[in-house]
């Protein structure tokens, strides 16, 4: 899969202001200038928990605005990233029509921290 994401980033017009990460979630030190976060819900919310916890330490030592979105997320996602006060609902794209069926976890959640 990094693979062919990094096929992707080579392609986009934007993509040398892109950076994909493989390591593990719950050690990853969040960069500076880090201000975009791609989840597919790939992990259990303990993790996602710290996670957000790096990602809020950042925000705190560098504010910026910073944007969230959760592909394909969980119920337990969604309660839990609705109780992190530093996180503001911005979004929901419904991406149903890209499969066939209708399952309502095909969405993606924007989320922000912090504002411009």
């Amino acid at each position: 899969m990094i693979k062919a994401a990094e096929e992707n980033r080579q392609r986009a017009v934007s993509g040398a202001k892109t950076t994909f990460i493989l390591e593990n979630a719950a050690l990853f030190q969040v960069p500076e200038s880090a201000d975009r976060f791609y989840f597919f819900n790939p992990f259990s919310v303990e993790i996602l928990r710290s996670v957000i916890g790096r990602i809020r330490e950042s925000w705190y030592e560098k504010t910026r605005e910073m944007l969230l979105f959760f592909y394909y997320p969980s119920d337990e996602y969604i309660s839990y990233l609705m109780t992190v006060d530093e996180l503001e609902f911005l979004d929901e794209i419904d991406c149903q029509d890209l499969f066939d069926g209708k399952n309502p976890r095909e969405r993606i959640l924007v989320f922000q921290m912090g504002e411009e």
